[in-house]
């Protein structure tokens, strides 16, 4: 299998920015790194961050059925998506009305990290064989 795919490339691609909206915010605030992402960028991803994190969600459980649900990175991939998948639709059903309840540990933290977790995934899928 080669990078080369359009799979493949798509997911690589999409594991490297999240790694790096998520991972360079992080390394940041524990003062590991001097510099962050752009303030636009970080504006942009703030207002539609729950849609990147759900759709980021979906995107892990269509590449845990691309990887093989029999495999066990297929598994903890499919399993990793329904958590993030959930983290991000509760609270934009909760934003329209749709459920009585939030999660309340939802911060700025909590977000990159799962930027972090859905790309060090998305990376995964780039390079598993199929």
């Amino acid at each position: 299998m080669a990078i080369n795919e359009p799979k493949n490339l798509i997911s690589l691609v999409l594991g490297l920015i999240l790694l790096a909206l998520g991972g360079i915010p992080l390394l940041n605030q524990f003062g590991v790194v001097g510099f962050n992402v752009p303030e636009f960028l970080l504006g942009l991803v703030g207002q539609v961050i729950l849609y990147i994190i759900a759709a980021g969600g979906l995107y892990l459980i269509i590449e845990a059925f691309m990887e093989g649900m029999q495999e066990g990175i297929g598994k903890v991939t499919f399993i990793v998506g329904l958590v993030v998948l959930a983290i991000g639709l509760i609270p934009l059903l909760f934003s329209f009305g749709v459920v009585q309840f939030t999660i309340p540990f939802l911060t700025s933290t909590v977000f990159n990290v799962l930027f972090v977790i859905e790309g060090i995934f998305l990376v995964i899928a780039a390079f598993v064989i199929t």
